[in-house]
């Protein structure tokens, strides 16, 4: 029968390998670490980047607009203000004036008068 007992060999061995095993998940965390490190500085630059591009699209997408609401004036589809409606004052009055002088008849008196 043969049996292991703890030697110096067997107890360096073990030893190696531990500090293999730790050495091997320094370097596993160190790299995780730097990955996502240049995730993040990736991230926020893409993202600035991205911003940039979502402002100039907006404002290319308003200057288009604008040019179609220009062209819908032009072709008497559109109106470039839309207000309220506000009669003018003075002709209004004079053709109620005017209204009532043509078309005004007393209502009848049904009493007689004598």
């Amino acid at each position: 029968m043969i049996h292991l007992l703890p030697t110096s060999n067997n107890l360096f061995k073990a030893w190696a390998e531990a500090q293999l095993r730790a050495r091997v998940e320094e370097e596993k965390e160190r790299r995780l670490e730097e990955l996502h490190q240049r995730y993040v500085a990736e991230k926020k630059e893409k993202s600035e980047e991205m911003e940039k591009r979502r402002q100039v699209l907006r404002k290319e997408q308003q200057e288009v607009e604008q040019r179609l609401r220009g062209l819908l004036v032009l072709e008497g589809k559109a109106t470039e203000t839309v207000g309220q409606y506000r009669p003018s004052l003075i002709g209004n009055l004079s053709e109620v004036v005017m209204h009532s002088a043509l078309f005004y008849h007393p209502k009848p008196n049904m009493v007689k008068q004598h």
